[in-house]
């Protein structure tokens, strides 16, 4: 069974790549605003930076005015962020956008492009963003670590949870519920699970097609979203 539902996967997805999804769901009726050339640009940078992508994300969760990138090759790019609407200005042109619409920008990027850790990886989780009750189980000086055991769970064709996970060395304990991951949670990859081979490739790739179909969002962005307007 599992193996005719691989050889589903791999007939599928042949076709498929990630540059093809870009072009498939980089339009108006999936993003909701038109995308014109300069978004594009805008989007292609966020895109093969992925340090990038993620003080964007922190930018917009802790209210910066500001952020300037300059990389060391490439074009610089200047971000406004105001209340309502996020300013990019980048070799002279700029773009505006509503909050909304930045920040379905950056949702879309993260279901094509942001990378998927293979299961069996271990990370090490930022303490400062655990919930105190699950910090409280540490000693202060203890690094926090935790083996993927899921990827890109959807939860009731609503949200998708980043990961989740089990704290290393630990393992499984009864009664203990998995740990929730999102990405800005990984401070550090200390060990990287199986990878690289076509069975995994495929998987990860349908994965994706899966959440755009959906059209749902990670947990993250949505739990960002429901704290902006309380």
């Amino acid at each position: 069974m599992i193996r005719q539902e691989l050889e589903v996967l791999q007939e599928g997805n042949r076709m498929i790549s990630q540059e093809m999804l870009w072009t498939q769901y980089f339009t108006e009726s999936y993003l909701g605003f038109h995308p014109t050339s300069l978004v594009d640009q805008i989007a292609k940078s966020i895109i093969y930076r992925s340090d990038l992508f993620r003080v964007l994300n922190d930018c917009l969760y802790q209210n910066k005015i500001s952020y300037h990138y300059a990389p060391t090759i490439g074009a610089a790019i200047d971000f406004q962020f105001e209340e309502q609407i996020v300013t990019v200005t980048r070799l002279g042109e700029t773009q505006c956008f509503s909050r909304a619409e930045f920040v379905r920008l950056l949702v879309l990027i993260d279901k094509i492009y942001t990378e998927i850790l293979p299961l069996g990886t271990v990370v090490q989780i930022s303490k400062d963003k655990l919930p105190k009750d699950i910090l409280s189980m540490f000693d202060d000086e203890l690094l926090i670590h935790v083996m993927i055991t899921g990827q890109r769970i959807c939860i009731e064709n609503k949200f998708y949870l980043d990961y989740t996970g089990y704290f290393w060395p630990n393992g499984l304990i009864p009664n203990q519920e998995p740990v929730v991951i999102s990405e800005n949670m990984i401070e550090k990859v200390l060990f990287r699970g199986l990878e690289n081979n076509e069975i995994e490739n495929q998987y990860v790739l349908n994965l994706r097609r899966k959440l755009l179909a959906l059209d749902v969002d990670s947990y993250a962005f949505q739990s960002r979203h429901w704290e902006e307007n309380e």
